[in-house]
């Protein structure tokens, strides 16, 4: 019976030092994730002012024509119909029998 008794305490023994680095490592990972968002808030802060500045001058820039409907653009891209654009104006020819 010794075997059985040395068995049980080896096997304790192993869940409590398990359940110590479980703990531990919980307790990392709430300090890595501590200082990573501290980190990661300086980042943002130093970074802010310089996002402000910028945005501005390129919401000017971006103005970009209205796109077609879509339903157009399907039709054009299953060979139904040619975009507005690829259509040349019919130019009326000059017959003049003079």
């Amino acid at each position: 019976m010794g075997l059985k008794e040395e068995l049980k305490t080896l096997v304790q023994k192993m869940k409590d030092e398990q359940d110590a680095l479980c703990t531990e490592i919980e307790n990392l990972r709430a300090q890595v994730t501590v200082q990573l968002s501290t980190e990661l808030q300086v980042e943002e802060e130093q970074e802010q002012p310089e996002e402000h500045e910028n945005d501005l001058p390129q919401a000017e820039e971006t103005e970009t024509a209205p796109r077609n409907s879509t339903f157009k653009r399907f039709r054009h891209f299953l060979g139904l119909r040619k975009p507005q654009r690829w259509k040349r104006p019919v130019v009326p020819a000059s017959t003049s029998s003079e």
